[in-house]
């Protein structure tokens, strides 16, 4: 069997780089210390091990997580300008994340209403929820346009970093005809098992109203390597860890049209820079949150919620990826 080169690796994803980047439209911005929202703290739960949610497209299993641990539409800001307040009435959004003590993965509950869904388009045209995770929150860029080294090659660069240190998957929603997610970066493999998972379960087709419902699962990397998982190190979560997370919901309304919304968690817009950190930053720890009940009748006690704190180091970063 013939060897994958780096030469055949380059020629094989130039297309779609060239594409991703045209359409993530980075733009140098300029850089800034100051904390977004610093107070702001939200919450994640932590499943029991006997109560994993199962990947199938059905919230069921995220009925004992309390609403106070949902990221609602009411939290994102339109950093285009294009709109002053979320209209629920147009697009409703809430997320949930969750942990496993002893599983380096982070779970997604993704529940959203739109009144025009658009995923028609085989390409980047698609109705996404962008998700960016530093699970070190060690910085430094994560495209090869702002590599440290500015004499590297660009392709040499995009194999040597681009994803590496911190991993981007932008998720179509729903996926139809495509995988369902671009990792943006050198190593498509994060987004398979084992590494990853995921289902939807929804009723509509493009151009109608309706609910989608996405669960999924994804494993962050201190270090993920270009050429695969030998040699890569997964993010280890325990308590009182800080990971870097992320998001965005890029609304379309029709086929041939700019998006009509891009909805961020944070409240400026950025592009991935050097040096940087993502801006919403997870801390998980113990926090002495009491569970509900197991749904077979016996108490899960001291079942503990995690939080993470929004931060805005607000410098050089690409749409969501707060870095």
């Amino acid at each position: 069997m013939r060897r994958e080169t780096n030469a055949d690796l380059r020629a094989a994803a130039k297309a779609t780089i060239w594409a991703a980047l045209i359409f993530f439209g980075v733009l140098p911005a300029k850089s800034t210390l100051a904390l977004d929202q610093p107070n702001l703290v939200y919450k994640i739960f932590q499943f029991p091990p006997n109560k994993i949610p199962q990947i199938d497209g059905n919230a069921d299993d995220w009925a004992d997580v309390p609403d106070s641990y949902s990221i609602n539409t009411d939290q994102l800001h339109d950093d285009r300008g294009k709109h002053s307040n979320p209209d629920p009435s147009s697009l409703d959004v809430h997320v949930k994340v969750a942990w496993v003590k002893g599983l380096n993965r982070l779970y997604f509950l993704y529940e959203a209403h739109d009144n025009y869904w658009d995923f028609s388009d085989p390409g980047l045209h698609n109705d996404t929820f962008e998700l960016v995770v530093d699970g070190d929150l060690s910085g430094g860029p994560l495209i090869p346009r702002f590599r440290a080294n500015p004499e590297q090659d660009e392709w040499d660069a995009h194999f040597s970093m681009h994803g590496v240190q911190a991993q981007n998957y932008h998720i179509f929603t729903p996926a139809e005809g495509k995988d369902w997610t671009l990792a943006w970066g050198c190593q498509p493999w994060i987004k398979e098992m084992p590494y990853a998972n995921h289902a939807a379960k929804y009723s509509f087709k493009p151009g109608q109203p309706g609910k989608y419902v996405m669960e999924f699962w994804i494993t962050p990397f201190d270090y993920a390597a270009c050429e695969g998982p030998r040699g890569s190190v997964e993010s280890k979560l325990e308590e009182n860890k800080i990971v870097g997370i992320s998001w965005a919901v890029i609304d379309y309304d029709g086929p041939g049209q700019k998006s009509s919304g891009f909805w961020n968690l944070s409240s400026q817009h950025h592009v991935i820079g050097r040096d940087q950190r993502l801006d919403t930053a997870t801390r998980l720890r113990f926090d002495g949150q009491k569970s509900i009940d197991n749904r077979v009748g016996n108490p899960v006690a001291n079942l503990v919620g995690m939080t993470f704190r929004h931060r805005l180091a607000g410098k050089n970063i690409i749409v969501l990826a707060q870095r």
